[in-house]
């Protein structure tokens, strides 16, 4: 096995550090973890909407990883792999009855008048305006949330989407585009300067 100084795990290349955790190396998947945690998180949030279940989702996600990436044949396809198991992961957490049902225990506990008055009062505008998208991309069926997170909050193209899900290049345009409309629709019905 190769022994490589901590100091220096931080300068490797992503393959590198894939071929070590495949060799059984820790503190190189400790690196990937530094390296990746906050981007899973961020991109978890997306999908699930509240932080606390994006950072309980990617704690399964990273636990995957390391259970899995000696599965992984190619290091160089490790974002397409990674960003497969953050979608599936995200699919089936949202599916799962037990999150359904915490869900709407939740949702019985605040009253839309009271989540706009609690928007309006505390919240910065910048603020106000990323709850209400996020609240909008939560509207989206998974299949258009999928290309819109990947889109535009990770900066994908259509190409590497249509990769990553498996789908046609075409299809990946065509919900693209239908998420846009549905998107601009939806926040034209909150009205955004009427909300506070």
């Amino acid at each position: 096995m190769l022994v490589i100084c901590e100091k220096k795990y931080s300068d490797l290349e992503d393959k590198t550090l894939i071929w070590l955790c495949q060799n059984e190396d820790n503190k190189a998947f400790g690196e990937i973890v530094e390296r990746y945690h906050v981007k899973i998180i961020n991109i978890c949030y997306r999908f699930m909407g509240t932080r606390e279940d994006a950072e309980d989702v990617a704690q399964e996600i990273l636990i995957k990883v390391f259970n899995n990436i000696k599965k992984l044949k190619t290091p160089d396809a490790f974002f397409s792999w990674l960003y497969k198991i953050i979608i599936n992961t995200c699919k089936s957490k949202l599916r799962s009855p037990k999150y359904k049902f915490i869900r709407f225990m939740h949702s019985l506990d605040e009253s839309s008048g009271n989540e706009i008055v609690a928007c309006c009062s505390g919240l910065s505008t910048q603020k106000r305006v990323e709850g209400i998208i996020q609240d909008a991309i939560n509207s989206l069926s998974m299949k258009k949330k999928v290309v819109v997170v990947l889109f535009y909050i990770e900066g994908l193209s259509c190409d590497e989407i249509a990769h990553i899900t498996n789908t046609k290049l075409g299809t990946i345009h065509s919900r693209l585009g239908r998420a846009r409309e549905e998107l601009a629709t939806i926040l034209k019905d909150m009205k955004l300067n009427e909300l506070c």
